[in-house]
């Protein structure tokens, strides 16, 4: 995902559970101590680690443009498409040069992946987000702040910001919904075989990943 995109996704957290990115298994309602009001952009900056500029109307709608033109009439799936408008986009605002061939294959593989995290979580723990659900960690979220890289960028599709929370970005908030639900059982999990191993959230993220990974090979 795009850092300065990411940089909405840590503001969000942080006003949702009150402790940074990493979500922990504990109640937003115990921990929503953050408020919106309480950090400013060059705040979201230093917890990045960096100043990051915001990308202009101009140069988003320019790289939009280009991967209209050059990339999505080449991928007939939605869902892979928008991974690649993003990986796209985030190349060209980085400077990069984009190999279109290798773009597109990796938003397929990572596609997948997406799709194949939803579904172990739905077979193997019955965890799925609902519409619902969604709906309202979003309004929780992300639409209560408003973040000078999402309005640029929703001008720059030529959509609201509603439609670039509630649509656009819809996946990656549907996995924070489901992870919330996550964190708990893969706690209980993996408690009793971690002796010694700090079972915080990026290491319950590596072990659910691997799941995911073996749930793909079966």
């Amino acid at each position: 995902m795009k850092r300065w995109m990411l940089r909405g996704l840590l503001l969000i957290s942080l006003v949702l559970v009150g402790t940074g990115i990493a979500l922990h298994g504990s109640s937003a309602e115990e921990d929503a101590t953050v408020t919106q009001a309480s950090l400013s952009e060059a705040e979201i900056d230093a917890l990045m680690g960096e100043p990051l500029p915001v990308p202009t109307v101009e140069e988003l709608t320019r790289h939009l443009n280009a991967f209209q033109q050059d990339v999505a009439p080449r991928i007939e799936e939605e869902f892979e498409r928008t991974l690649a408008m993003r990986q796209f986009v985030e190349a060209k605002l980085a400077g990069d040069t984009v190999d279109v061939d290798r773009l597109i294959a990796k938003a397929q593989d990572s596609a997948r992946f997406e799709r194949a995290w939803l579904a172990h979580a739905e077979t193997e723990y019955g965890i799925v987000a609902s519409e619902e659900e969604v709906d309202a960690w979003i309004e929780a979220g992300p639409d209560t702040y408003v973040v000078d890289s999402a309005v640029n960028l929703a001008e720059a599709l030529g959509v609201s910001l509603n439609e670039l929370n509630h649509v656009t970005y819809r996946d990656q908030y549907v996995k924070w919904v489901v992870w919330e639900q996550l964190i708990p059982r893969l706690t209980a999990k993996y408690e009793q075989e971690s002796a010694g191993v700090k079972l915080d959230n990026n290491e319950l993220i590596r072990r659910y990943e691997a799941e995911v990974r073996t749930y793909m090979n079966d």
